[in-house]
């Protein structure tokens, strides 16, 4: 059977708020009632499980710190699962109906077998209010389940503290003993209301109410009872002190520097104020009453003492981006009243850098030089400062273009450029200029001579040409296919001006070049053509034949004019010969020549005017100059006496061939001229004439060539590039191999280079080759580098130093060189970037050297290094931890103001939070070590820090376990009965299991002890965090009470007045003596054990004992 009840919330003050939840060890659950909001707790909620949790401020179990959260069993009323005689005990999530369908629930107990009582249900509520609670009017149903032989009682307790012990009996409910534990359906219902007052409940704190349900004797035929239908009404103490109320909960805040954050809106109020409200930021925040105005602080003015807004929160546009912005709080307070803070979130509040760009800078053009380096010229200037910074450009630029080749607009690309401050990251500038052609020029362009031929123009021989300007190992080439030549003039001189035109270049990399102008200044020679005269022979004439015109002919088209040798024979004029007399003359035809042309080669044939008999000849023949390979055809100059054609034959036609008198040449080497004449019908063969001719092998040089500068190796080695060679007579198969040496092989520039080439080609023997001359390179310096060297992490110290560590070694000496090149670091200084901590920070070294015979041979390059800057670690001074008694948790006290140690210089470097001391266990020890917790490092410097371990120690002493024994009473002569008792002072929720061990307690009193109190001394435990005492209270715990006796005495007999003495025989169950008195002394006295009748009548004989030390007194009457 249920009824809802309501809980209900009085109050005089408006915006308090009463909430009941569930605090093990810390406030976890809670159920929030604010204004007229109606709240209900019936457990319908718990669901039907066995193991169901419970409502949220619900506990089982005497101290709500150590209470459980949830039941053990589940039974219903009716149906599956209903209680019965039989079911097992427990914490039981009771049903009114159907255990697993039935939403009519209560929580209880069932005492039964193992599961004894007493049992508890402890609730925790909490005032969240601003005013103490006075009064709590409380409202609940006890049910009842099943029947029991065994009575029980509800019993109402509340306090402050966690296990309230304070009755109020308008709680308490009892069940008589009423049956064979039967289940009751539907279950009974007794309803409690009753009102706590003069209660004082300050804001924040916690109070409880507990129901224990207990059993009268043993553990079965326990009833089924449970508790339901709570309601609490509270009554608040209206207020008359400030008091400012905040609804916050705080998201991150995050920017970027220069630009504040948005702002985060938080509803404030305040009320009974007698001041204004003031919102105070902490560093690197900032606030706003109008959402306009944003400061370190803002105000709020009350109204009739009360004020109500919104304020507004943002990081600011200066806020630096090392700050800490973590757990930051922002104070409201007003004169009087508790202050009050919004804090930012643990985590993820951060300023993000401002990217800056670079300005001011322009790229340069240059001429290209096969490098991709670049430089720029102007005044680099940050762009993007904000909060009005100014700072100089700051970085170890360099700039390169992204190709080598020619082109405009190119990229340049920077890096170097550095942020100027910690709040600022650089973008590098993108630069364009122009790779403008490299300019060359043609030199060892050769225009040949020419004799003269009318027209202007002009070959060359580019056989040795070359380009001056190239840069190795580029491919550039002379295109020669359109190229043409001319004279100034057509006629024949001597260093006439010759212009050239329509060389382009060629090769791979022609697009990277130009020529600077087609080749000029040069001259050569239009030589005066030589002529020849056609003269054919002359027939035979008789001394009688008539005269006859001559026909000869110059191919220059001059007149040829004629003489004759012998005018004895004939005479001429003009071109008429007169035949005379019978002889031989020779006609001679010259031609003399003019301004372009030689005088001809006069020719002259033999005019023989015969008679009728044949005449002897002779041959004039004269030695031969020797002639080298390559020259040209010449004429042979033989003739024979009588005028007749002379034939030639050359003996070695593979060094020279004769057609007609045209001898030309073919090879080196020798051969032998012979001059023959057969004679004819008027003359007799001559006499053959011999001449040898010598032709020598023809000099040839190879031009062109460049000697190739290196990087010293130790070699006098040298390579030669490019060149041909000059001078090879038409397409004979000549090639040259080879490269030269340096004069000595170590470094220098302009260092002569000695050729060696040799010639091959199947035609190479046909000349002598010429080695070249005035060739020179450099033999550069070879790179060293340093390796086995690295930097040694260090604790930030405010400097850039830094400290090689290592062993260095030196990489790329020339094997021949080792023993006389060698390092010197006596100069070394290496430095970090910044001061600032980091990991794998650029650390700039210098100043290591070269030294030994060989070193100018080398350059040395500085080592690139990287190292690590930790944060420095401080020491936390000025405390003192004081020695506390064990309390089963780790949490240290301590006293005094804490500082800092450590920090360079004067930076900005301070504790921000409150620290939390912990021991590293609870355990009970002397001179502990501590850690700290619940402080950070702030300030502009705080990054480069971080708080070390504290050298502090203090004791935990055991605390004091007290043995209590239970109250024992006996008879004097019975057996020791077994004693009972508890162990108490156990802290932090800790009980007997924290010891080891068996608890016994003890007395010192044997049977016979004589009646009186005795100690009972608790014994038997051990345990590390406590140390054992006996209750004050165990020193009487034990009473010995006298035991009792009877008498035996029988009935007497009727007597008359004549009987005689007679004596009486009672005994004592103790075999004390006994004595006896008479009632009535007129009818008998008693001496001793003897009785003497005196008369008649009637008396009482009393028999009596009157017991001892051990003993209570007995009688019978």
């Amino acid at each position: 059977m249920k009824s809802e009840l309501r809980i209900k919330v009085t109050s005089v003050y408006r915006h308090l708020v009463f909430l009941i939840f569930l605090v093990p060890n810390s406030l976890l659950g809670q159920v929030s009632i604010t204004g007229s909001a109606v709240v209900t707790q019936n457990f319908n909620g718990i669901g039907n499980s066995a193991t169901a949790v419970l409502p949220s401020g619900f506990r089982i179990g005497t101290d709500y710190n150590t209470a459980t959260s949830a039941t053990t069993l589940a039974y219903g009323s009716s149906g599956a699962n209903a209680v019965a005689g039989n079911s097992s005990g427990g914490v039981v999530n009771w049903a009114n109906g159907v255990t697993a369908s039935s939403t009519d629930r209560a929580l209880g107990f069932l005492n039964s077998g193992s599961f004894s009582s007493p049992r508890s249900i402890v609730v925790a509520i909490q005032n969240s209010g601003s005013a103490a609670i006075t009064s709590i009017a409380i409202a609940f149903d006890y049910e009842k389940y099943r029947t029991g032989m065994r009575a029980f009682a509800w019993t109402f307790f509340h306090g402050s503290s966690s296990a309230p012990a304070t009755a109020n009996a308008s709680g308490d409910q009892s069940y008589a003993a009423d049956g064979a534990n039967s289940v009751v359906n539907p279950p009974t219902s007794i309803s409690k209301s009753f009102t706590l007052n003069g209660l004082n409940i300050a804001p924040g704190a916690l109070y409880y109410f507990r129901w224990t349900l207990t059993g009268n004797g043993g553990s079965t035929n326990g009833q089924g009872l449970g508790l339901d239908n709570l309601s609490f009404t509270a009554t608040f103490q209206e207020s008359t002190t400030p008091t400012i109320t905040v609804a916050a909960t705080t998201a991150a805040f995050s920017t970027t520097y220069g630009t504040a954050s948005a702002p985060q809106i938080f509803s404030i109020s305040g009320s009974n104020l007698t001041a204004n409200l003031v919102a105070t930021a902490p560093a690197g925040f900032e606030v706003s009453a109008d959402g306009i105005l944003y400061a370190s602080t803002a105000t709020f003015s009350p109204t009739s003492g009360s004020v109500s807004g919104s304020l507004r929160i943002r990081l600011s546009a200066t806020a630096p981006v090392i700050g800490n912005y973590n757990s930051n709080s922002i104070v409201m307070s007003s004169a009087n009243a508790a202050s009050v803070s919004i804090t930012s979130p643990a985590s993820g509040n951060f300023v993000s850098p401002k990217n800056v760009t670079i300005e001011g800078i322009t790229g340069d053009n240059k001429v290209y030089d096969r490098t991709t380096d670049a430089t720029f010229s102007g005044t680099p200037t940050y762009s993007g400062l904000v909060n009005g910074e100014f700072f100089a450009v700051i970085g170890n630029t360099f700039a390169e273009f992204d190709t080598q080749l020619v082109g405009n607009s190119k990229l340049i690309l920077v890096d170097g450029f550095e942020a100027p401050s910690s709040n600022y990251v650089v973008s590098q500038p993108t630069l364009t200029a122009v790779i403008t052609k490299r300019g060359v020029s043609i030199v060892g362009l050769i225009i040949n001579n020419k004799p003269y031929d009318g027209n202007a123009t002009a070959s060359f021989d580019s056989s040795s040409a070359v380009l001056d300007g190239v840069i190795a190992p580029d491919v550039v080439s002379l295109d020669l296919s359109l190229a043409t030549a001319a004279f100034e003039t057509t006629n024949a001189g001597t260093g006439i001006n010759v212009s050239v035109s329509g060389i382009e270049l060629g090769g791979a990399d022609a697009a990277n070049y130009e020529l600077s102008e087609q080749p000029n200044g040069l001259k050569a020679t239009i030589g005066k053509a030589n002529q020849i005269i056609s003269f054919g022979p002359l027939n035979p004439k008789q001394d009688n034949d008539p005269d006859f015109a001559l026909t000869a002919t110059a191919d220059s088209g001059l007149a040829v004019t004629y003489s004759s040798s012998n005018e004895a024979v004939s005479t001429i004029s003009g071109d008429i010969v007169s035949i005379l007399a019978t002889g031989t003359t020779t006609i001679t035809a010259t031609q003399k020549g003019n301004e372009n042309y030689n005088p001809a080669t006069a020719v002259a044939q033999l005019l023989i005017v015969t008679s009728t008999a044949k005449q002897d000849q002779t041959i004039t023949f004269n030695p031969l100059t020797a002639a080298t390979y390559g020259d040209m055809p010449f004429m042979l100059q033989a003739n024979s006496s009588s005028g007749l054609a002379v034939n030639y034959t050359s003996s070695n036609s593979a060094v020279a061939t004769v057609t007609g008198s045209t001898l030309t040449i073919l090879a080196p080497g020798t051969t032998v001229i012979t001059v023959s004449q057969e004679g004819d019908t008027d003359f007799n063969p001559a006499t053959t004439v011999q001449q040898t001719l010598i032709v020598n092998r023809k000099d040839i040089a190879v031009v062109g060539v460049l000697a190739n500068s290196k990087a010293y190796d130790g070699t006098t080695f040298a390579s030669i590039s490019g060149g041909s060679l000059a001078g090879i007579v038409g397409t004979d198969d000549v090639s040259f191999s080879g490269n030269g040496t340096f004069t000595d092989a170590s470094s220098g520039s302009g260092k002569e280079v000695v050729t060696a080439f040799v010639l091959g080609g199947s035609d190479s023997s046909k000349y002598n080759l010429l080695q070249t001359v005035g060739l020179t390179a450099t033999i550069t310096t070879k790179e060293l580098t340093l390796a086995g060297i690295s930097i040694a992490d260090k604790q930030y110290d405010g400097g850039t130093a830094a400290t090689i560590i290592g062993v260095l070694v030196l990489n790329g000496v020339v094997s021949t060189d080792i023993s006389n090149v060698t390092i010197d670091s006596t100069a070394v200084v290496a430095t970090f970037e910044t001061a600032n901590i980091g990991s794998i920070k650029e650390v700039n070294v210098v100043g290591y050297t070269l030294s030994g015979s060989a070193s100018a041979n080398y350059f040395l390059t500085q080592p690139n290094l990287t190292g690590n800057i930790n944060q420095r670690v401080l020491s936390i001074a000025g405390i003192t931890v004081e020695d506390k008694v064990y309390d089963g948790t780790t949490t240290a006290q301590f006293s005094g103001l804490p500082s800092l140690n450590g920090i360079v210089g004067s930076e900005s470097v301070s504790v921000s939070g409150v620290i939390e001391l912990e021991f590293q266990n609870a355990n009970a020890e002397n001179d502990k070590t501590l850690t700290i917790g619940g402080i950070a490092l702030v300030g502009i410097d705080s990054g480069n820090y971080l708080i070390g371990d504290l050298s502090l120690t203090a004791s935990i002493f055991p605390a004091i376990l007290t043995y209590n024994a239970d109250a024992a009473t006996r008879v004097f002569n019975i057996a020791n009965q077994t004693f009972t008792g508890t162990v108490t002072g156990f802290v932090n929720a800790e009980d007997i299991s924290a010891t080891s061990g068996t608890l016994n307690f003890v007395t010192s009193a044997s049977n016979l002890s004589a009646p009186g109190t005795y100690p009972i001394i608790g014994t038997g435990l051990t345990a590390n965090n406590y140390i054992f005492e006996q209750n004050t209270t165990n020193a009487t715990a034990l009473t010995i009470t006298k035991a009792d006796q009877t008498i035996s005495f029988g009935t007497l007999p009727a007597k008359t007045t004549a009987d005689l003495p007679f004596a009486l025989t009672a005994t004592s169950s103790s075999g004390l003596q006994v004595t006896y008195e008479s009632t009535n002394p007129n009818v008998a006295v008693i001496s001793g054990n003897t009785i003497t009748i005196i008369g008649s009548g009637t008396t009482e004989i009393t028999a009596s004992q009157g017991g001892d030390a051990t003993l209570t007194c007995g009688n019978f009457g």
